[in-house]
């Protein structure tokens, strides 16, 4: 995911920022696999499906999650698209399948704010994308570090830190800390 260091990450349904060096990062990222055999799974909402300028993401299991998203026949379906109509449902069947290596959640706000507390969503790979733009669409930071995620910032060792020529970018990691989350100041086992 792109945020900026406030937590935006989106504006009038598109990404504020176009940064050519955080596309080709996502891009390796998400389609980076061990065993040739494979590829990895992007899920996202609706609405970050319908953003996207070129559907479905090349290479890729596509999983659009909607509850009004027909489950069958759409112009766009194929073998690399899938519409499911929660997270759960989507992460289960993916982590059923023998050809998925890796699962990446793209967005949007909703599907973050579901992520955070699923027992299957252990890390975050997120680009700091180190910029002014206007955003109305914010990942929900607060919930992050009440869930066991801690404090965002822990530098990606495998990815360089870059500045781009638009804009500084940050390349980081964040793991789950802790198996308890605090909810109103009191631990639980519960979800967030």
């Amino acid at each position: 995911m792109a945020m900026t260091p406030a937590g935006g990450i989106g504006h009038q349904g598109t990404l504020p920022w176009h940064v050519p060096s955080e596309l080709r990062h996502f891009h390796r990222l998400t389609t980076a696999t061990l065993d040739p055999k494979k590829m990895n799974a992007v899920v996202m909402g609706r609405t970050t499906w319908n953003s996207l300028p070129i559907r479905p993401l090349p290479n890729r299991m596509n999983v659009i999650l909607s509850s009004s998203a027909p489950l069958t026949s759409h112009p766009q379906t194929g073998s690399h698209v899938m519409f499911m109509n929660g997270l759960d449902t989507a992460l289960t069947a993916l982590a059923a399948r023998s050809d998925i290596e890796n699962t990446f959640v793209i967005g949007g706000a909703q599907v973050y704010n579901t992520a955070l507390d699923h027992p299957r969503v252990t890390k975050a790979r997120v680009s700091i994308v180190h910029t002014d733009s206007t955003c109305d669409v914010f990942f929900p930071l607060e919930k992050a570090q009440s869930c066991g995620w801690g404090d965002l910032i822990r530098p990606d060792d495998s990815v360089p830190e870059t500045t781009d020529t638009y804009t500084g970018i940050k390349f980081t990691t964040f793991e789950r800390r802790k198996s308890k989350y605090t909810i109103n100041g009191e631990e639980s086992d519960g979800a967030c």
